[in-house]
């Protein structure tokens, strides 16, 4: 399976989670206009590069490297594991970046996981420093 696309799905279940739980804490519109952003960007080379993106749920989910943790209540333990999923994505993105770049030489696509990886960084740390 093409790396890119496992990137994309994790990316997407990441989200998903996200949009639910930033309503807690910052403007719910804000991040859905800034994942959609995302979510857009990622298609949009999935599709320049020839090939298709996921769209279901259901296929994101099978995809996925990221753990789904029981249903809670409590926002710490959202934020939790929220911030797990972002250093998950962050170091399955650290891995894929010199795939890319040193073995495909596909520096627009190393390129665009860089961009993912800096977003996924700068989350959990924003993250981190609201659980301390």
């Amino acid at each position: 399976m093409n790396l890119f696309f496992i990137q994309r799905r994790e990316i997407i279940t990441g989200m998903l989670r996200e949009a639910i739980l930033w309503k807690c804490i910052s403007s719910m519109k804000h991040c859905i206009q800034n994942w959609q952003k995302v979510i857009d960007v990622v298609a949009e080379r999935i599709r320049s590069i020839g090939h298709y993106s996921q769209g279901r749920l259901k296929d994101f989910i099978e995809l996925t490297n990221l753990l789904e943790p029981d249903y809670t209540t409590d926002q710490k333990s959202q934020l939790q594991n929220l911030l797990e999923d972002h250093e998950t994505i962050s170091r399955y993105l650290r891995k894929d970046i010199p795939v890319f770049n040193d073995e495909y030489h596909d520096i627009g696509n190393a390129d665009l996981l860089t961009d993912l990886l800096k977003s996924h960084e700068k989350w959990a740390w924003f993250i981190r420093s609201y659980l301390s």
